[in-house]
Parts: C-alpha cells; sequence; structure tokens
C-alpha cells in the first residue's frame, strides 16, 4: 500500500499531555488525535483509559506496515513449506492460510 493518506509515521505521545498522539518531528507538534474524549464528554469512570489508549494506537500505527510486510511475508515461506504435502486446494483452504490471508486484506484496507 503505497497510497498513505495519514500523518507520516512515526507518531508518538505528547511527553506532557499523555493522552495526545503528536507527530513530533514538526514545528510546532502536529496533534493527530486527543483520546481523552470520554473524560471530556461527561463518562469520568472510563476516562483511566484515555493515556492507555493512545500509547495502544501509537505502538499499532507505528507497526502496522511493518507486520504487514511480516505477514506477507510468511504467507510466501508458508506457501513453500506446505505446498510440498498438500494440493493447491488444500493449501488454499487451509485454515492458518485462510486466516494470514483475511489479516493482511484488512491491513491493506
Amino acid at each position: 500500500m503505497t497510497d498513505r493518506k495519514h500523518t507520516a509515521l512515526p507518531w508518538t505521545i505528547d511527553p506532557i499531555n499523555t493522552d495526545l498522539i503528536i507527530k513530533k518531528d514538526t514545528d510546532p507538534y502536529l496533534y493527530i488525535a486527543d483520546c481523552d474524549w470520554q473524560v471530556k464528554y461527561g463518562n469520568s469512570e472510563q476516562g483511566y483509559t484515555s493515556d492507555a489508549n493512545a500509547k495502544f494506537i501509537v505502538r499499532a500505527c507505528n507497526a502496522h506496515y511493518e507486520m504487514l510486510e511480516a505477514l506477507k511475508a510468511s504467507l510466501h515461506e508458508l506457501h513453500d513449506i506446505m505446498r510440498s504435502g498438500m494440493s493447491q486446494e488444500e493449501y488454499d483452504n487451509d485454515p492458518t492460510i485462510m486466516q494470514v490471508r483475511a489479516a493482511i486484506a484488512k491491513g491493506e484496507q
């Protein structure tokens, strides 16, 4: 996927407001997302998750393309390994192969 319309990676957490996701190498920082929605809009019992949500989003986004490429490489390796003992139809219908293909397709949406 070369047509990336999102802000360039890597993203990071604002060092002061730890529920904000930023692009640090811009001046001033480019704020990408504010994960403090629950507290600002009245659901304070869930507010404690805002920092964790921001960290999770940053880890997932920063790793997305690397994981997608690793999955694609794994699929090629699995093809070589599994194909030696099964037909193409068995390979195509193998649950693991189907799961890897589904994950790749989801990541490329």
